[in-house]
């Protein structure tokens, strides 16, 4: 269990300090599962290894209310400090680690209800709740380590605050992405260190992208010029052609430019799939991005250029389509993929 919760931790540090949150992300990490100390889990825990479950056998796991421990303790411990973010801050983890499994709830409902305040009633305190926190501090880490790393997220979450009055930024709002990021990180980071444990291994593999997009882009290359070399039957046709090589040109000229956002608007029959793609290749490349991702409005389009850019640029496993047309929930490494957006292309709905 320590060996879990330290190595979540790791990987919501990481993920989180990408964006200025890191010890935020943290802290989120090392405390949610903190319920998992109880007798009551333990007991569970120990039922499972001495008689595993059958395939048809209902799981009572979720009936187990882990997520409200480490949410208490964090909001006990610092919501009634007369620190502004301290409480922002523990209202914030105490949202995230209670609710890390099922989804977030509403901080307010239409009829005024506050259902975290409901959730962590003290009254709610037990003998369990005191069990888990010494456990927690006897095993993973101790309380000093817990004080100095939130002291550090009020700092992650000051440097936000600055920059919303900087530049005038809706403070709901800011906050309300940042729950979504943060219950993000912790979900991903909890569900692949599962993942990775089961699978008896320490990381996933990591493609070097860099050399990836060059040789797709060869291949894409290769298509192209195979086109243009392709002799056509009237005038009709052989002008589509030129328009068509003359946006793939224009495609891969443009992919030169900074990163932004840029539109293209070329009518149906143009070319879009492999002009596109070409920018994308380019635009990779130049500015080292790690991701293709495409984004399509009808399951038969998101099929049709999946097929063409598989078949073209021979990526196999490395294009992950993903939408409703695919169901591969058997397997374990998709249903990871497709929660991660892993892979470096992706088509999905």
């Amino acid at each position: 269990m320590s060996v879990h919760l330290l190595d979540v931790a790791a990987k919501c540090d990481e993920y989180g300090s990408r964006i200025g949150i890191g010890k935020i992300a943290r802290l989120a990490g090392v405390l949610h599962d903190m319920g998992k100390f109880s007798d009551e889990f333990q007991d569970y825990i120990r039922s499972k290894m001495n008689t595993p479950m059958q395939d048809n056998q209902e799981e009572p796991l979720s009936k187990i209310d882990h997520g409200k421990i480490g949410a208490l303790y964090i909001f006990n411990k610092f919501h009634d400090s007369c620190s502004v973010s301290e409480k922002i801050l523990s209202e914030i983890l105490a949202m995230v680690i209670s609710y890390h499994h099922g989804g977030l709830n509403d901080f307010i409902t239409m009829d005024c209800q506050v259902p975290l305040l409901n959730r962590l009633k003290p009254e709610n305190l037990d003998t369990q709740y005191y069990t888990c926190i010494n456990r927690f501090f006897d095993i993973v880490c101790s309380e000093k380590d817990i004080d100095s790393l939130f002291s550090e997220a009020c700092n992650e979450l000051n440097n936000i605050m600055r920059k919303v009055k900087t530049e005038r930024l809706s403070v709901s709002f800011t906050l309300h992405l940042l729950i979504k990021h943060l219950y993000s990180i912790v979900i991903d980071c909890d569900r692949l260190d599962t993942y990775l444990f089961m699978e008896g291994i320490e990381e996933l593999p990591c493609l070097d992208t860099s050399d990836l997009w060059k040789n797709y882009l060869m291949r894409l290359e290769d298509k192209i010029n195979e086109l243009k070399a392709k002799p056509t039957n009237t005038i009709l046709e052989e002008r589509i052609k030129k328009l068509r090589l003359k946006v793939s040109d224009e495609c891969a000229d443009f992919a030169q430019r900074e990163r932004g956002i840029y539109l293209l608007t070329v009518p149906t029959g143009g070319g879009k799939t492999f002009s596109s793609l070409r920018f994308a290749l380019k635009h990779a490349i130049k500015h080292g991005m790690k991701k293709i991702i495409y984004v399509l409005p009808f399951t038969t389009i998101i099929e049709q250029n999946a097929s063409e850019v598989r078949n073209v640029l021979n990526c196999a496993d490395n294009l992950l389509e993903h939408h409703c047309n695919v169901i591969q929930t058997e397997h374990e490494k998709y249903k990871l993929l497709v929660q991660r957006w892993d892979d470096q292309v992706q088509f999905f709905v």
